[in-house]
């Protein structure tokens, strides 16, 4: 992956992860299992535009995303790129449903049985 794409403001470049079904320890249920997707954050945006300091530099509010973060997204987060033949996505920090911690694994399961 490129690392020559920036993204703007609050827009997170994600990788999906192979394999996202079983990762872990989070019981998803079987109504939502599809719709979710494991990724890796490639890079992220300054953060929330929050307006201008007195010498008319921009002041952004960080976000809590950072590069190597593991989060759950929706199936259809985003918008699909092909950059130099490798697929990335690019977010909003409301596509992504949580972040994982390092050692987080999730597990698909039938939470009514």
């Amino acid at each position: 992956m490129p690392t020559e794409l920036f993204p703007l403001r609050e827009r997170l470049l994600v990788r999906k992860d192979a394999g996202a079904e079983r990762i872990g320890r989070l019981i998803v249920p079987d109504s939502v299992r599809k719709p979710q997707t494991v990724a890796t954050v490639i890079s992220t945006g300054p953060g929330y535009f929050q307006g201008y300091d007195a010498s008319g530099q921009p002041i952004f509010a960080p976000i809590e995303f950072r590069p190597g973060d593991r989060v759950v997204i929706g199936e259809f987060a985003g918008v699909e790129l092909q950059i130099d033949g490798a697929t990335a996505w690019l977010l909003v920090p409301e596509d992504v449903f949580c972040k994982l911690g390092e050692s987080a694994e999730v597990e698909v399961s039938d939470a009514r049985a």
